[in-house]
């Protein structure tokens, strides 16, 4: 699952808002938010589901509000790698009883 903590950093209580999230480059998904957050207060959002690719992977998320006044704070990056994992074999030489 895909989730983010939102944060209201403003001085008016959140009722609403866009979250626009991405990963790689597959096309942006707008998820609608509906609460009562006020300001201070941090909730878990959960955004949905994704397939993540072996190798570099790139997630992007932010909050679009019309009213917003500082954009500064509202866009979040994180860049992970996933490795390919292997299990080995179990063998043995030895006389088991």
């Amino acid at each position: 699952p895909v989730s983010v903590l939102m944060r209201n950093a403003g001085l008016n209580p959140m009722t609403s808002a866009n979250i626009v999230w991405q990963f790689n480059d597959q096309p942006a998904t707008t998820y609608t938010w509906n609460g009562n957050l006020m300001s201070g207060e941090i909730e878990v959002v959960n955004l949905g589901n994704v397939n993540l690719n072996l190798g570099t992977n790139t997630f992007i998320a932010y909050v679009d509000l019309a009213a917003d006044e500082d954009r500064d704070n509202d866009t979040v990056r994180v860049d992970s790698y996933i490795f390919r994992t292997f299990v080995v074999p179990y063998a043995t030489s030895f006389d088991e009883e």
